[in-house]
């Protein structure tokens, strides 16, 4: 029986979150062989994002699972891949950024302890060497069962992990999708070929078979419909909230979405000749406690990208994608000029504030915050953190939704009039925020058209 533990709301009282964070942890600290998982971190090191309630935090995470260990010995921690990166970096400052986060998340999974990391498309993002630097420092295996040298087919990571725990023998593959990793020295097999390769190969020598799959949900049950005898996979490229495990051909299926938001637990015991699975996610919520070293990690973590990215703008190695028509920023103080009742009423709105919610967090030196939470970052006249005239430029002011206002004459002439959701969904991402809704937000920042002031959230 899959019960989701925690399911949070802004409604919830702090009452219930209480009795709620209680039930978690007796989840992780039961009897038999327990297996906590995660799936899709995605460069996620803390709780971030435009919703009331933030949850995820490796902080978070390791405080239940360090609580979990005093009181099960018999536990195994696994991810299903997916950990270091979110996105292919587009500048050479986010590329160090990027990798600087990555061997912080190392550093965070070496203190808490992991027993097998599953390789997929997302972990090689930035390239086999960085990721083999990454594996150099780690204290646990780095598993993939497909992911061969393009000559000779030697594995590059380790194709079977064995972990023993409350007298249960386990065997931990590792599975990449071949349409997502594109390298000339590298091939990655079949799924299912490698699977019932693997599975050949350790019969005999464990009970229990998990898959860490960077396939998805749909093609993870077509391979539980291959290759049977699979008891377990954990799969990774969450879409959605899997609220309960999937069975597919005598094969449980979980994940625990994506950011690091939920963890997964699944308890393991013998049931006749087999095993039964009970599963459960616990959300990474606010009050749940968290780890202090972890946390001051990922304090030092935004003081070394604050030092490293300062200086780098100061050199100026920032490189600039420029403005195609050759237009520039101006900042909302021209725009007020002409525009008073509309500047008055951006000023009341959520993007009059949104450096602060960077500043409150230490994150203002982060370059993949800085996009959205300032106006024209690293184009011509937009917001540079170094350069002191372009302080006016914080905040998401006029021109992050009309474009820059240069060009623009006063005749209605090089100017966004509307952009429409396009424009709001190049930061309200899915990542960023979840729970976005244009027809619900745009009335809050809509600028009035005649001279009325538009007090936001009026309709």
């Amino acid at each position: 029986m899959f019960r989701r533990v925690l399911a949070v709301t802004c409604a919830v009282s702090c009452a219930l979150l209480a009795g709620l964070y209680g039930c978690s942890l007796k989840a992780l600290g039961g009897r038999g062989l327990a297996i906590v998982y995660s799936n899709d971190v995605r460069g996620e090191f803390e709780n971030c994002g435009c919703t009331d309630v933030q949850l995820g935090g490796l902080s978070r995470k390791a405080y239940l699972l360090r609580d979990a260990a005093r009181k099960n010995t018999d536990m195994l921690h696994l991810d299903a891949g997916n950990l270091f990166f979110q996105k292919q970096p587009v500048q050479a400052i986010e590329a160090r950024e990027f990798l600087l986060k990555a061997e912080y998340i190392l550093k965070a999974y070496n203190a808490m302890g992991c027993d097998a990391l599953n390789v997929t498309d997302g972990d090689l993002i930035m390239g086999l060497d960085a990721l083999a630097g990454l594996r150099g420092k780690a204290l646990f295996p780095f598993v993939s069962s497909n992911i061969l040298a393009r000559d000779g087919g030697r594995h590059l990571f380790e194709p079977v992990v064995f972990k023993k725990a409350a007298g249960i023998s386990v065997a931990v593959l590792g599975l990449c999708p071949q349409d997502g990793v594109f390298m000339p020295d590298v091939r990655i097999e079949d799924p299912a070929v490698a699977v019932r390769k693997m599975a050949a190969a350790v019969r005999g020598k464990s009970d229990f078979l998990i898959v860490l799959s960077g396939l998805g949900l749909e093609r993870d049950r077509e391979l539980a419909r291959q290759v049977p005898g699979i008891n377990l996979i954990i799969s990774a490229r969450a879409e959605r909230l899997l609220e309960k495990p999937v069975m597919e051909n005598g094969t449980a299926i979980v994940q625990a979405y994506n950011r690091g938001q939920y963890l997964g637990s699944v308890e393991v015991a013998r049931a006749g000749k087999g095993f039964s699975v009970d599963a459960r996610l616990i959300a990474l919520e606010p009050g749940i406690g968290e780890d202090k070293d972890i946390a001051a990690m990922g304090s030092d973590f935004k003081a070394q990208v604050a030092a490293m990215n300062q200086q780098a703008f100061f050199k100026g190695q920032l490189e600039k994608s420029g403005a195609g028509s050759g237009a520039a920023y101006i900042g909302g103080d021209s725009c007020v000029q002409c525009h008073v009742p509309q500047y008055e009423n951006w000023q009341v709105t959520p993007h009059a504030r949104a450096y602060q919610t960077l500043v409150q967090k230490g994150s203002q030196y982060a370059v993949e915050c800085l996009v959205c939470h300032t106006t024209g970052y690293g184009e011509p006249g937009g917001y540079s953190p170094v350069d002191k005239e372009s302080s006016m430029m914080i905040n998401v002011q006029c021109e992050a939704c009309h474009g820059p206002g240069s060009s623009h004459d006063g005749v209605k002439n090089g100017i966004v009039r509307d952009g429409a959701r396009q424009v709001c969904l190049g930061c309200h991402t899915e990542k960023n925020s979840p729970r976005f809704d244009y027809d619900e937000y745009r009335p809050q920042v809509k600028c009035p058209v005649s001279g009325k002031k538009q007090i936001a959230g009026e309709r």
